[in-house]
């Protein structure tokens, strides 16, 4: 009876892990991997830029969502001129927190680093007012929440791919 039972549910879980795959296959056009044999089916799916995300959330109408990429280009652009300084800033103050820089040496590497850092936040910010001044009031109700989303899409892709906050990109 244990032995039945037992293999009862073995062949369950074996179904449902094949119909899981199948369904993920479908899910990604019918495709399952990348044709490496070593890939034993793995689902690859493409995910949504910042950007992309930012326009989903808040259901830009297809011309909010070309001047809203037009914006976040020219602001992407402005960034574009900081992300060096405030690469090398924060490189400076990491080296000096490892080789045990002495603390005024280690305050002024942060004084010099806090202008950059809010000079990026204040190109996501005007960014951000001059998308949301094209917002319907039902997409501005939803516009504050949605702010993370735009600023790391101005930071994306920089940095060799990476955001301002050290997160990852593409």
């Amino acid at each position: 009876m244990f032995l039945r039972v037992l293999t009862t549910a073995v062949l369950a879980a074996g179904m449902a892990v094949a119909q899981q795959q199948s369904q993920a296959g479908a899910m990604n056009g019918g495709h399952r991997g990348d044709g490496d044999p070593g890939n034993y089916g793995a689902v690859h799916i493409e995910r949504q830029s910042k950007f992309d995300q930012f326009a989903y959330k808040l259901k830009l109408t297809k011309d909010q969502k070309t001047e809203a990429q037009t914006a976040v280009d020219e602001a992407r652009t402005q960034a574009m001129a900081v992300q060096p300084l405030l690469l090398k800033a924060r490189q400076d103050l990491a080296t000096a927190l490892v080789t045990g820089a002495d603390t005024q040496a280690v305050n002024g590497l942060i004084a010099s680093y806090g202008p950059l850092a809010a000079q990026v936040a204040g190109i996501e910010a005007k960014v951000f007012a001059r998308i949301y001044a094209t917002l319907s009031r039902n997409q501005q109700s939803k516009a504050a929440q949605t702010f993370p989303l735009l600023a790391e899409s101005v930071e994306e892709k920089e940095m060799g791919g990476r955001d301002s906050r050290g997160g990852g990109g593409r």
